[in-house]
């Protein structure tokens, strides 16, 4: 099992450089460093807009308007395990593997 996750504060950064234009910054402290964790950028060609991370040490760019999608449908769709105990969406005694198909089969978790 991985480490458990973080929540830091976040702030975010309005950034002018000299050759990448403007762009927004998603920086958080942690570890007494500050991480830029993600970016949002506007394509040189046709000014459509990037959300921009970092998986090691190689850039990922996703179309800003994928991420809006994906953060509308969480609100509707994404919950923690102790939700669907609460709802009674499945039977205690099905095994991981048949909980979570379980979460995605019509009228579980939406």
């Amino acid at each position: 099992m991985g480490k458990s996750a973080i929540r830091p504060k976040f702030e975010i950064m309005h950034l002018s450089t000299v050759s990448e234009g403007r762009q927004l910054e998603l920086n958080s402290v942690f570890g007494n460093m500050s991480h830029a964790l993600a970016a949002i950028i506007a394509d040189d060609a046709d000014e459509s807009l990037w959300f921009e991370v970092y998986v090691g040490d190689q850039a990922v760019q996703l179309p800003l308007e994928i991420v809006r999608e994906a953060l509308a449908l969480a609100h509707e769709h994404v919950h923690s395990e102790a939700w669907y105990e609460q709802q009674g969406a499945y039977d205690p005694g099905l095994s991981a593997a048949a909980r979570a198909l379980a979460k995605r089969e019509p009228g579980h978790g939406t």
